[in-house]
Order: structure tokens, then C-alpha cells, then sequence
């Protein structure tokens, strides 16, 4: 465990959680901050696809001989990946280091757990001396800590909307698109990735037509990468390009993130945790292959819809609870839903290798901290 971690370890980042820009934007002032110093600035946001955008981009860059940064939430393995230069992430020693060095401005302004790794990423980087910086939203966008207000000059990018984060964004889809769309500046160039018509109508109704950059539908059609991450690449791909000055070529040799579709043996991770990107993942699943599924999501989430589009995959399926996760489902929670459960993710595990006799695929997806755990006590590397 990091001091960092050590020091939130009994304040998670969403029971930290507080809205506003004040906090963080009196913590930049504290290291008389300078937005050019993070050269050119590019944030996303959007409902899903944000982190395989973000690290798309990343290497797209990284490729054609620029310095970056790379600022994504929230990690997997480990709290060290949330920020990376030039493709690699910090070491715990230089984090821990880090913190040292600031403690008494995260103390001081109070920051939030967000608002404190966003600021340890600011401090860091300002010091790299990298060309490109990347910023992905943590929830929502107008009162996200890496919307501050001292950062005005940047490119904005967003991905698909769709109803994620009710609890605090609201039930109204409009309403989460100008929350999301509030990142971007009067004069801010803006891409916009694959969305419904209605949407893409709406946000042209918000952002200046001259500022706006839309992905076509027909730049869905590569098979360079599963759906629907071929799209996240294309988006990020036409980014890179605007940036560099000339249209680039396919590449299909970029790493997806963790927890996207990630293959090992026979087991299928993936961090999917709301309606709009579990529809979009079956159509990249070959359901024969699938023998057992076992997923796990907070307790703010349309469990039963969630489980009525998983049947349409296998009958097989296997409801948990997130371990040492306060906003996990609980046991009553578990009693509720019609399925198999277990309240161990361990005994899931355990019933599942004792039944799956035709070896098929154990397709595991929900909540990001559920792939944490089990890769963690799989032993399956980062």
C-alpha cells in the first residue's frame, strides 16, 4: 500500500467525494501552475470508452515521437496507473515520493482521493517535460476535478452518451450530455465519437458547428479492433491526426486497457457495468464459446436489466458481491435476483471450476474493482 493510499484507505474515492472546483483550483494556484506547461491538452469525457480512448491516443502518440502524459481512472492492479509518462507508469517510490512532497497542499486544501492523485498527476507532469498531455474525466465533467478552471486551452473528446452515474448525474440523458459537454471552452476544437442521431443533433444544438468534428458511422466498419473499442480507436485515431497534421494509417498493433475484453485461458475480463456498454459487448462475444458468466456490480446499478441481456449469453450465471467494496451489492440484494449467487466472489469462483466439465469460456465483467479482485487472486498479471 502507498502513503497515498494508507492516508485515504478509510475514505474511498466515491464516499470522498465532493463537487466543485475550489479545492483543486487553490491547490494549482499553491505550485503557481501553468497550464502550457503540459503542452498540448486533450480531455475526455463521455459515458464509455473514455480509458480505451484515452490509451489509444496515448500510444498513437507515443508512436509518431511525442512526449506524453496519460491521466486515466480508475485502476485495476494498482493505484500507479493512473499516471504515465511516455507510456509508463509511475513507480511507487517516486509516487510515495510525491506525496511526501505535497502532503501539506492535499492537507491544506482538502483535497478529495480524486482530486489529490489528479493533483500529484499535475505536479508530476509539469516537471516531464512532455508535448501532449491526456486528461480522462473521472464522473460526469462540469464539476470533475480535471475540468478545473486554470486549464481553458485544450481539445476536447467525447465519446458515446448514454445513463451512467444517476445517482449523481441524474435520469435525464440531456441533462448528462451538457454535464459532460461542460468540459469543453468557447473556442475548444471538439471531436465527438459514434452516438444515436438524436444525440449528435442535441450536440450541435450545444458546441459551435465550426468547433465540431464528428466520427461517421462508416469509420466504424475496421476489424482491426472488437467492437465496440473499433470505435474508440477511430476516434482516437482522427484525434492524433488533427493533432499531427496529416491523416494516419491503421495500426493494429495498440493494447487495449486492462479489464477490456481481456483474454487469459480461458477466462474473459471485462469491466462493463452499465446497459449501454454490456449491449455493446455482447456483439463482440461468440456466445457458443461461453460456458459461465460471473459478474458483480455496485448497488446503485439496474441489477435485473443487467442480468436479463447477460441470459441472452448463457443461462449460466453467477451473481457476487465486490469484496471490501462499501458500495457493493449486498446479501439481501443477492437474495433478490433470480439467479445463482454466491456472497463469496471465491465460492463462485470454486463452483464454477467444479461445473464447467466442457471447458468453455468463464466470461467474468461488471464492476472494475470485482476484475480487480480476481485477478489479483487468480494470480493473472497486469
Amino acid at each position: 500500500m502507498t502513503k497515498f493510499e494508507n492516508k485515504f484507505k478509510n475514505i474511498d474515492e466515491y464516499r470522498s467525494m465532493e463537487i466543485g472546483f475550489k479545492r483543486i483550483d487553490l491547490a494549482l494556484t499553491l505550485i503557481n501552475f501553468d497550464e502550457r506547461k503540459l503542452g498540448k491538452i486533450i480531455h475526455i469525457a463521455g459515458t464509455n470508452g473514455k480509458g480505451s480512448t484515452a490509451t489509444f491516443l496515448n500510444q498513437i502518440l507515443s508512436v509518431n515521437y511525442l512526449q506524453t502524459a496519460l491521466f486515466t481512472s480508475p485502476h485495476i492492479m494498482d493505484i500507479t496507473e493512473r499516471i504515465s509518462i511516455n507510456g509508463k507508469d509511475i513507480t511507487k517510490s517516486k509516487f510515495n515520493s510525491l506525496f511526501d512532497e505535497n502532503i501539506d497542499i492535499i492537507n491544506k486544501c482538502k483535497l478529495t482521493y480524486f482530486e489529490a492523485i489528479f493533483f500529484l498527476f499535475i505536479v508530476h507532469t509539469i516537471k516531464s517535460n512532455v508535448d501532449i498531455t491526456i486528461l480522462e474525466t473521472g464522473i460526469g465533467g462540469r464539476y470533475d476535478a480535471t475540468n478545473t478552471s486554470l486549464i481553458t486551452d485544450k481539445i476536447t473528446v467525447f465519446t458515446s452518451f448514454s445513463l451512467d452515474h444517476t445517482e449523481i448525474l441524474g435520469n435525464n440523458i440531456f441533462s448528462i450530455i451538457d454535464d459532460k459537454l461542460s468540459i469543453t471552452r468557447e473556442s475548444n476544437k471538439s471531436f465527438i465519437g459514434i452516438n444515436h442521431d438524436q444525440i449528435r443533433k442535441y450536440i450541435r444544438t450545444r458546441i459551435n458547428e465550426n468547433n465540431l468534428l464528428f466520427i461517421e458511422d462508416k469509420e466504424r466498419e475496421n476489424n482491426l479492433y472488437p467492437y465496440p473499442y473499433s470505435e474508440n480507436y477511430e476516434l482516437a485515431n482522427k484525434v492524433a491526426s488533427y493533432i499531427l497534421g496529416e491523416n494516419l494509417p491503421t495500426d493494429n498493433s495498440l493494447c487495449l486497457p486492462q479489464a477490456r475484453l481481456e483474454y487469459h485461458d480461458n477466462i474473459i475480463l471485462d469491466g462493463t457495468h452499465n446497459i449501454d456498454g454490456l449491449i455493446k459487448l455482447i456483439k463482440s462475444i461468440n456466445k457458443s464459446e461461453i460456458g459461465y458468466i460471473i459478474f458483480s456490480l455496485t448497488s446503485n446499478r439496474d441489477i435485473n436489466s443487467f442480468l436479463n441481456i447477460l441470459k441472452t449469453i448463457s443461462n449460466n450465471i453467477i451473481l457476487t458481491t465486490i469484496p471490501d467494496n462499501p458500495r457493493s451489492i449486498d446479501e439481501d440484494q443477492l437474495n433478490e435476483i433470480d439467479c445463482k449467487t454466491y456472497l463469496s466472489p471465491i465460492d463462485a469462483w470454486e463452483f464454477v471450476q467444479n461445473n464447467n466439465e466442457n471447458g468453455k469460456r468463464i466470461l467474468i465483467l461488471g464492476s472494475f474493482f470485482l476484475i480487480a479482485y480476481y485477478k489479483k487472486t487468480l494470480g493473472i498479471s497486469a
